[in-house]
């Protein structure tokens, strides 16, 4: 995946990490405001939304590292004409598709 693509996850061109913290830090604020837990079913709801968006944000935010990482490692290996690294940086990039293709849907 290209630098152009990884901008994309980040930027929103694809997923909107952006606008999705934007959403958990609201939920948070909301949260924390008094009386917020005092209608049980409002704040299980909220607190659900922000659970699920947290982990869907750190999921991409792994899939994001992981791409970077290998970049670096590839860059690594070509400017060293390493080519040692190929298998393991090829089986990564297929984990990292597949995880990828999950979070997609």
């Amino acid at each position: 995946m290209s630098n152009y693509a990884i901008g994309l996850l980040k930027s929103g061109g694809i997923f909107d990490l952006a606008e999705r913290k934007r959403h958990i830090a609201a939920y948070e604020q909301e949260m924390n405001a008094p009386g917020f837990w005092q209608d049980q079913q409002h704040a299980k709801s909220v607190s659900q939304r922000c659970e699920n968006l947290r982990a869907e944000v750190q999921a991409w935010e792994r899939v994001i590292e992981g791409i970077e990482q290998n970049l670096e490692l590839a860059k690594t290996a070509e400017q060293e004409n390493d080519m040692s690294w190929a298998a393991t940086l090829e089986a990564e990039l297929q984990k990292l598709s597949a995880e990828f293709a999950v979070l997609e849907r």
